[in-house]
């Protein structure tokens, strides 16, 4: 798993997908169960600008989301251990 500046980009065996930003928490599925999940990443020639849906933590073996919503997701079967060895850097 790389880093690309403040972003953690992973994928699971359980074919989901998310980006992160370590600097800010910020989470975003990108695709889950290898389905696509709606999100919203805007282009421009100079910079981009992700729409974040979430935040993120690691607590133990369980990677847990905090929607936007208010509704927080406890995952478990991610890579954790090198989730949090990618975001220290």
């Amino acid at each position: 798993m790389e880093r690309l500046g403040n972003l953690v980009p992973f994928s699971t065996r359980s074919r989901d997908a998310w980006l992160l930003d370590v600097e800010d928490q910020f989470a975003i599925c990108l695709c889950r169960d290898g389905e696509p999940q709606p999100h919203r990443v805007l282009n421009s020639a100079t910079k981009f600008t992700i729409e974040w849906t979430a935040d993120f933590g690691i607590d133990g073996e369980a990677f847990i989301v905090r929607e936007r919503s208010g509704r927080v997701i406890s995952i478990l079967g991610y890579p954790v251990k090198e989730i949090a060895a990618a975001c220290r850097g």
